[in-house]
């Protein structure tokens, strides 16, 4: 919707981060559960991926949170400028938190298909 210009700022950065937010809580739970349904003899690769689950859960986290609460408002205020640094967008550090968060949410699916077998 956002590149067929239906929507448009805040509502379509509104919309991504929050979105995106929503997703960490069910993927550490699942990630918890997957490892308690895992047999004794293959938890260790089940705890590998819990480990860079939480990995995930900390970058993309501290960037959606300060995407919603930061960003966003202090452009809406006319302020853009003054946190120019927080944006996220390519070759910034949120950016790279992006891209550390879900390297790692790549990672803990990986671990976890060792155990499928």
């Amino acid at each position: 919707m956002q590149v067929a210009g239906m929507l448009r700022f805040p509502a379509d950065e509104i919309l991504i981060y929050e979105t995106s937010l929503c997703i960490v809580v069910p993927f550490i739970l699942e990630m918890l559960a997957f490892h308690h349904m895992t047999p004794s003899g293959k938890q260790f690769w089940t705890h590998a991926s819990l480990i860079f689950t939480i990995i995930y859960a900390v970058f993309v986290s501290a960037n959606y949170v300060v995407q919603l609460a930061t960003v966003i408002p202090a452009k809406l205020s006319g302020a853009s400028e003054t946190i120019r640094v927080l944006e996220q967008n390519p070759h910034s550090m949120f950016w790279d938190y992006d891209a550390v968060g879900y390297i790692a949410m790549g990672l803990a699916c990986l671990f976890c298909s060792s155990c499928s077998q």
